[in-house]
């Protein structure tokens, strides 16, 4: 629905350029009319003047804000000498929807208030006041009507008799907060907060805010209202694109219905309130339960997630753990092959406990209002450390430089291809640990689906994606058409063996880049002798069993190798964290992503590109690789004036944890564009999300303008 934004915009500009003489030769859908003051006027004494809008059925005109779309009037006064124009006051306006656009106005009649200040001394005779009025009234379309209106004020003493419309009007009029009122966001929320209206004791019904400028509020969702302890009136709605740094204060209009069912409206002047009293003044209990429109369904957020699961099963660090899995069923029959079917449930079993400690640690952190995300563990640069020399004795092993004894508790070649108990289900642990560094498409929806949902939805949804992973070997294991379609066993299987060990080997080598991008201190050469000594060690336990002779040096060699190979965990911690990936591109066009610094960029007028990535994330540097480096890509971002953002997860950054959050996921990629603001409204259009698989096409269709 977005085009039917810019269509709305480009009908309102075209409409503006209109000439006056074409304007007034057409039928008016609104009539102006002046009221003057309920009596004379007094020299120095402010009085108002009422300027009244009668709309005919089915159109409408707009209030301060227009909203989505729209404008609001204009009002050019010529006064006598001496006279000033005071505030122009509004009355409450209107929600108006249509089709995906949400505005602000009036229907059927509105009365505003236009106060006029006159000097110590009146000039002599009859004073008259006019107005030049431009006000854009629509339905279907729209149409920008003009007028000049005269009055002419009744001299002192006199009464004009509209005594009871404009003291009517008056009376509806909003009417100031008392007290200090703050505006803080948290959670993707804009929260005001200030004392409680006389008026109510509970929670105020129907409640509609209403900011005076755009970007505060995303105008289409609805506000909600709670009283906290401390007796303040607690305002929640959806935060818009506007960032609240750099604003000094903020104007709202709050319309409720007090306990009676009366409506009234408040006028509020808020300001910002430090991130770091946000708390203080909002905790998290104290907010009420918002209405939140979902980005999809249960159902299909359980979908989504079997299908990443299944996709996941082509990484490059899983593919040759299942291959070997599936390979071996082609050689089984009878029992055996019960066996392999029972072994296949237990492998189905690591994983889903995996992934259930994965949705566990989620949860809490949740709980606590931390935040972390899909990959966290690899966060952590030891845990990147073990796993690379993990998959790099793994991959040896595949390579047949050596065996362990099933003594040594089945790690090496029964790991990945043995039909041990504890083998299969700690294969399926192994899948799972691998498969985090990688994303798929239906994966960011479904996983960001889980940051609104009680903790058994989030469960739910991990064990999905841990069923779709296991999925292959389970249907292979289980249905005889898929696994007989398989290659019959002979002396290829040793080949094929020896050649998935290399995706192995590239996997570890990947990791290590990550550690080094983790770390940044630690010399490569030290490390790779931790790689060195980590092998000598498995060769070294292979021999120490098969041989038959003293077994003491062999294992003081052995422990002397594995300190060698742990001396990186424990020197990790004095290392420098690397730069961030933004700062070091290769192209050097990527801002480094701040909170800070983004909100100074979004204030501006040019696009922006935001790529959420990190260091351990395969998918992402597929995406940079083939998407956003090629040189067709970055001419497109220079054409357009793209402004590029980059933020590095490679570390946790609670930062980026947020942003992510904004947008429902909570891993990476996450690739956001935000097009250049209209120069009519001053209003970006809505951001879009670009899917987790990017190809140059697609990135050149979200940039290029489209065709209306």
């Amino acid at each position: 629905m977005v085009i039917l934004k810019y269509i709305s915009i480009i009908t309102l500009t075209l409409w503006l350029g209109l000439s006056g003489a074409l304007a007034q030769n057409q039928s008016r859908h609104v009539t102006i009319s002046l009221i003057p003051p309920t009596t004379g006027i007094q020299a120095g004494q402010p009085f108002y003047i009422g300027i009244e809008q009668v709309i005919e059925t089915g159109w409408h005109t707009y209030w301060r804000n227009a909203g989505d779309s729209g404008q609001a009037p204009r009002f050019t006064w010529t006064l006598p000498e001496g006279f000033t124009t005071g505030a122009l006051q509004w009355p409450a306006p209107h929600i108006i929807r249509a089709n995906d656009l949400t505005t602000f106005g009036y229907e059927n009649n509105a009365l505003l208030v236009q106060e006029i200040i006159p000097p110590a001394s009146l000039p002599p005779g009859p004073l008259t006041v006019s107005v030049d009025i431009e006000i854009l009234v629509c339905s279907d379309i729209c149409v920008p009507e003009y007028g000049t209106y005269e009055l002419t004020l009744p001299p002192p003493g006199t009464i004009s008799g509209t005594e009871d419309r404009l003291a009517a009007a008056l009376e509806t009029l909003p009417v100031k907060a008392a007290g200090p009122a703050f505006m803080a966001e948290q959670n993707g929320q804009f929260i005001l907060e200030l004392p409680a209206p006389a008026d109510i004791q509970t929670a105020p019904q129907d409640v509609q805010l209403f900011p005076y400028e755009w970007g505060f509020t995303d105008n289409a969702a609805s506000a909600s209202a709670v009283i906290n302890e401390a007796g303040r009136l607690l305002i929640t709605q959806k935060r818009a694109e506007r960032p609240l740094s750099g604003i000094k204060s903020g104007q709202f209009l709050l319309v409720y219905k007090d306990a009676q069912g009366i409506s009234r409206s408040l006028e509020i002047e808020a300001e910002p309130r430090p991130d770091s009293s946000v708390h203080n003044a909002v905790s998290p209990a104290s907010l009420p339960a918002l209405p939140v429109a979902e980005p999809t369904s249960l159902a299909k957020a359980l979908i989504f997630a079997l299908l990443g699961g299944l996709i996941l099963n082509l990484m490059p660090c899983v593919f040759p753990v299942l291959s070997l899995k599936a390979l071996k069923l082609c050689s089984l029959s009878g029992k055996e092959l019960d066996v392999a079917r029972h072994q296949s449930l237990l492998y189905l079993a690591g994983i889903l406990a995996s992934f259930a400690v994965f949705a566990l640690i989620l949860i809490a952190f949740k709980g606590v209002g931390a935040g972390i995300g899909w990959g966290f563990h690899l966060q952590n640069a030891h845990f990147v450390l073990f796993l690379c020399y993990l998959l790099f004795l793994l991959g040896l092993n595949l390579s047949g430089l050596y065996e362990i004894s099933p003594r040594l508790m089945n790690f090496g070649d029964r790991f990945t291809h043995g039909h041990g108990h504890s083998a299969a289900f700690l294969t399926g642990v192994l899948a799972a640990l691998v498969a985090t560094p990688c994303t798929a498409p239906f994966m960011g929806v479904a996983l960001g689906y889980t940051l609104t949902q009680p903790a058994i939805i989030t469960l739910l949804i991990f064990l999905a994606l841990g069923f779709g992973l296991a999925l292959p070997y389970l249907m292979i294991a289980f249905v005889p058409a898929l696994r007989n379609a398989l290659p019959r066993p002979g002396a290829w299987m040793v080949t094929v063996r020896q050649l998935l060990a290399f995706p192995l080997y590239a996997s570890a080598a990947w990791l290590l880049s990550v550690y080094m991008a983790q770390t940044g201190a630690l010399p490569l050469l030290f490390i790779l002798s931790g790689i060195i000594a980590v092998s000598f060690c498995a060769w070294l336990c292979g021999r120490m069993y098969a041989s038959k002779g003293r077994r003491l040096p062999w294992i003081i060699l052995g422990l002397a190798a594995l300190a060698i190979a742990l001396a990186p965990f424990f020197l990790t911690g004095a290392a420098r964290p690397a730069p961030s990936a933004a700062t070091t591109s290769s192209e050097g066009a990527w801002i480094p992503y701040t909170a800070e610094s983004f909100a100074l960029l979004e204030q501006g007028n040019d696009p922006l590109f935001v790529d959420m990535t990190a260091a351990w994330c395969i998918t992402c540097k597929v995406n940079e690789r083939v998407a956003l480096n090629p040189q067709s890509t970055r001419d497109l971002f220079k054409t357009y004036n793209v402004i590029l953002v980059r933020g590095d997860w490679t570390n946790r950054d609670p930062d980026i944890t947020s942003y992510l959050a904004r947008y429902r996921r909570n891993g990476v990629p996450l690739y956001v564009y935000y097009g250049p603001r209209n120069p009519v409204t001053g209003l970006r259009p809505d951001a879009v999300i670009l899917p987790q698989i990017l190809t140059p096409g697609l990135v050149r269709s979200t940039i290029i303008p489209k065709e209306i």
